[in-house]
């Protein structure tokens, strides 16, 4: 992503030939601006939905009283859950419905041909690219809120610190195809973890407190972990080397 971005950048003042820029989805300094926007929006919300839906559920299925210290952690990260999986599947959704009807969808050769790829084909992208690299922005907010006790804390930041760079320097570089081909397989597995993370969690539920269900969960996890992230992605990226 970082190499596109690279290319997309000396693309643009290389001259007449490698000049794009009138022919994709412009780009502005407005643009930080509206990612910084949507990412205290997507804070807003968050908010919202806990203490109006998220909370008073998480109580009802996990069967706890907000009574002491430990038993409110436990009600912050089912809280946790239920916001990551319901915003990952949203973007995952938009993502899968621009990314389908793609000529080089679901292929890991047919992506990368033509790299770095024309900017005129990527402004439909522009939305769900700000929005993920928002949800990146909000998600380093909410962990120096929420995540400083833990001590995969810097981890956890740097994290959102690169996904946030990959985010924007894949449509900005002009690897679009590959960076919305990344987004929809990496987000499809973020759903099952935090489904599976909720289900778990949810001990009130008679289905959630079946050992067969946990152990389905965890297969499902492993599965949708290892398709995507260590066989399709690698097959990617061994394609585009």
């Amino acid at each position: 992503f970082f190499s596109g971005l690279r290319t997309g950048a000396s693309m643009s003042v290389s001259g007449k030939d490698g000049d794009w820029s009138h022919r994709g989805a412009a780009t502005s300094p407005l643009d930080l601006l509206v990612l910084l926007g949507l990412a205290i929006a997507m804070l807003l919300v968050r908010y919202f939905l806990i203490q109006t839906f998220f909370r008073p559920w998480a109580i009802k299925v996990s069967d706890k009283k907000a009574t002491d210290a430990e038993t409110d952690a436990a009600l912050v990260k089912m809280c946790k859950y239920m916001w990551h999986g319901l915003a990952y599947l949203v973007m995952w959704v938009w993502a899968l419905c621009l990314y389908v009807p793609q000529p080089w969808a679901f292929s890991v050769e047919d992506v990368w041909v033509g790299y770095p790829h024309d900017p005129a084909g990527k402004a439909i992208f522009k939305g769900i690219f700000m929005v993920e690299a928002a949800w990146y922005v909000h998600g380093f907010l909410e962990s120096l809120v929420h995540d400083r006790k833990r001590k995969d804390f810097f981890m956890i930041v740097l994290h959102h610190v690169l996904a946030v760079g990959l985010c924007v320097g894949a449509f900005w570089g002009n690897a679009h195809r590959v960076g919305i081909t990344v987004i929809v397989e990496q987000d499809l597995s973020d759903i099952v973890v935090y489904a599976s993370k909720f289900s778990y969690g949810a001990v009130a539920v008679p289905l959630f407190r079946k050992k067969w269900v946990h152990t389905l969960l965890l297969i499902a996890i492993n599965v949708s972990w290892f398709c995507t992230r260590v066989v399709y992605l690698s097959m990617s990226v061994y394609k585009g080397w």
